[in-house]
């Protein structure tokens, strides 16, 4: 007798048809009269097995590590075990699809990158249209932070085209110090070769038949393939682009990935960034000697009115000096109507680059600060590309890390240029996480108005 099941069992038989006391037959037995006393308690888990449902249907390829992690991000206090034991009672077990037998043969160790941008890797992979049409896509990755940087869909992509994307992409984070890549025609094309050699690029072309050398970027077109493109049906080629653009979004700031500990790409990159050097206060974050007001909440919007608008900068410093008097904190974060802000200054460094967006993103949540507020002319217009640009990724990740965001300013001329902002402003009405508005007087009142309800 070994399971505690059957000692129990055998501590009964001997309590009641052998007449023996009960500190008697557990001893005989072997067990613990706790554990013999012990009675299982019903627990409810209804709800949970209804989510665990939801987001198993959801993503029907993810296994109960990655719903656990899924359940954990949403505060259910639930250990692996018993999401385990949930999800094979549902039947949720995924189907393991067998390997090709490949002959046994000496492994190399793959060479692992230490840092961003070091080593790029790129292939492709196809799929079909709903009318039996082929289109091709151009996956290229970060194998450090394992980053999905862009996937291109079209029917043809030929080397001019491979080009187009690596400096689209080195515009918004840097040149890497190598791609690499098989020995495909694209790859091995004049036009990529001439650019890589332009670029001080260094092209690593993996042995023929050997994939496994380029073993990043072919564990992402597996995930890819089971993911998304087998998942999905696709009516043309623009709605493949946005679905696809879509799962890539997804993948990089809410899948967790099993060989970063279970972050995300984006969250993965942000940590393994190197911290800046501490910025220069400027002087919209400076406090004066002599206070000009001795309550923060006297900044009323009729107040901020009234005093002017030639320029909603030069306002900005009169209500951070009457903020920052009684309430001391880190350079640009301060606390109004009960909610910590970080705010960016006017004049710094244009926004235009995925790296840029992120640091915003990590000083807030470095400072603790639920709203992070930036002032439009620090947007640069590449910001509000449609797709090609962060702006869509960038505000996702406030969804993700239950951040506000607020931009002050002026954005109609973006909001004309880009589909991707115009649903953010639509967002915006319904007041969930992004604010536009048109001067810090709004902002001010905005911030009053959610403390007294």
């Amino acid at each position: 007798m070994v399971g505690p099941q059957a000692k129990r069992e055998a501590v009964r038989v001997a309590h009641e048809e052998g007449q023996l006391s009960e500190r008697r037959a557990c001893g005989l037995i072997g067990m613990n009269r706790g554990s013999w006393r012990y009675r299982k308690r019903k627990r409810n888990e209804a709800r949970l097995r209804s989510r665990l449902l939801e987001l198993a249907a959801e993503r029907p390829r993810f296994g109960y590590r990655r719903l656990h992690r899924m359940l954990r991000r949403e505060k259910w206090i639930v250990n692996h075990k018993r999401v385990y034991r949930l999800y094979q009672e549902e039947g949720l077990a995924m189907r393991r699809r067998k390997g090709k037998r490949l002959r046994a043969q000496a492994r190399v160790l793959l060479e692992l990158p230490t840092r961003t941008n070091q080593r790029w890797t790129m292939d492709f992979t196809r799929d079909s249209l709903a009318n039996g049409r082929k289109f091709r896509t151009l996956n290229l990755m970060d194998g450090y932070t394992r980053e999905s940087l862009w996937i291109e869909v079209d029917t043809s992509l030929p080397g001019l085209r491979v080009v187009q994307v690596l400096e689209r992409v080195a515009q918004e984070r840097g040149l890497p110090e190598t791609i690499q890549v098989d020995n495909g025609p694209e790859f091995i094309s004049r036009v990529v070769d001439q650019w890589a050699y332009a670029n001080g690029v260094e092209l690593h072309f993996i042995d023929p038949g050997k994939p496994v050398q380029n073993a990043f970027i072919e564990s992402f077109n597996g995930k890819f393939r089971d993911e998304c493109l087998s998942q999905s049906w696709y009516t043309s080629l623009e709605d493949a682009r946005q679905i696809i653009d879509a799962w890539r979004m997804d993948y990089n700031t809410v899948r967790p990935h099993s060989s970063l500990g279970y972050r995300t790409p984006a969250e993965y990159a942000v940590a393994a960034r190197p911290a800046s050097s501490p910025r220069r206060s400027s002087p919209s974050h400076r406090c004066w000697s002599k206070p000009m007001c001795n309550n923060p909440e006297v900044l009323t919007y009729d107040w901020i009115k009234t005093g002017g608008r030639s320029g909603n900068y030069a306002l900005k410093s009169i209500r951070l000096v009457c903020i920052l008097k009684e309430h001391m904190m880190p350079e640009g974060c301060y606390e109004l109507a009960g909610t910590r802000i970080f705010e960016c200054a006017a004049d710094g460094a244009p926004v235009k680059s995925t790296g840029d967006a992120l640091e915003l993103i990590s000083a807030a949540r470095s400072n603790q600060a639920s709203l992070l507020v930036i002032p439009a002319p620090r947007l640069d217009d590449d910001f509000f590309r449609l797709r090609s640009g962060v702006a869509g990724e960038f505000l996702q990740k406030f969804v993700t890390y239950g951040l506000q965001l607020a931009i002050i300013g002026d954005i109609s001329r973006h909001v004309n240029a880009s589909t991707a902002l115009r649903d953010f402003v639509y967002e915006s009405n319904k007041g969930a996480h992004f604010w536009f508005l048109a001067d810090t007087g709004e902002l001010v009142a905005k911030l009053n108005h959610r403390a007294k309800q």
